[in-house]
């Protein structure tokens, strides 16, 4: 795993558990009837996540601006401009998170890190595997020199399993294309558990 990498996956370590989801009232005219029992639900919020990740990436890299020269973080920048075969919804190509130079500046020493994150508390295939096949164009295509697939809040058995099925998957549609070395899972949970492997690490365990 490099620097990059790396220091990701440390400003991931450091998002409190607070972002991973928020209690929100189901009813908030509850408070204006000033009623007893306030029914509460949670809220999944993606953006609230990847916000804080933002934040706590930035302090990492302001504490060593020489490693991140010509780089900055993309904040759901659009790339559906692209032509391309992975991605067939245009519009939703716009990866999470993105280390990079600029919009404007294709030069391959300079495309870092593409990340792509998922909160849900029940992910499938149906909800992995697009996400999956942006970080695959961004390595293949775009040059990107990392993918990361971030999960929160999902069973940690279940996520390996799809995880696993997937590559078995691409690697029988584009043999010997892709390399898994290049992609990376890190996972979460409001346990305190977290953890980071490379996709060649879960196909071949």
């Amino acid at each position: 795993m490099d620097q990059y990498v790396e220091d990701l996956f440390n400003a991931f370590c450091s998002v409190d558990s607070q972002f991973y989801f928020c209690e929100a009232l189901a009813d908030p005219l509850a408070v204006l009837n000033d009623e007893p029992n306030k029914k509460t639900l949670i809220q999944l919020t993606e953006r609230h996540f990847s916000a804080e990740l933002y934040s706590e990436w930035r302090q990492i890299i302001k504490q060593s601006p020489y490693n991140y020269t010509n780089l900055l973080i993309g904040f759901e920048v659009s790339k559906r401009f692209i032509r391309n075969e992975f991605v067939k919804d245009k519009a939703s190509f716009r990866p999470d998170l993105i280390l990079h130079q600029s919009q404007l500046d294709f030069n391959v020493n300079y495309q870092k890190i593409f990340v792509e994150i998922k909160t849900t508390f029940s992910l499938n295939r149906r909800k992995i595997k697009p996400d999956l096949n942006k970080i695959i164009f961004a390595i293949k295509q775009y040059s990107f020199e990392n993918g990361v697939f971030i999960a929160i809040n999902t069973n940690e058995e279940r996520l390996l399993k799809l995880i696993k099925q997937l590559i078995a998957e691409y690697n029988l549609l584009y043999p010997d294309i892709i390399n898994w070395d290049k992609f990376f899972l890190f996972y979460g949970n409001v346990e305190g558990v977290k953890w980071h492997k490379s996709f060649s690490e879960i196909y071949h365990s």
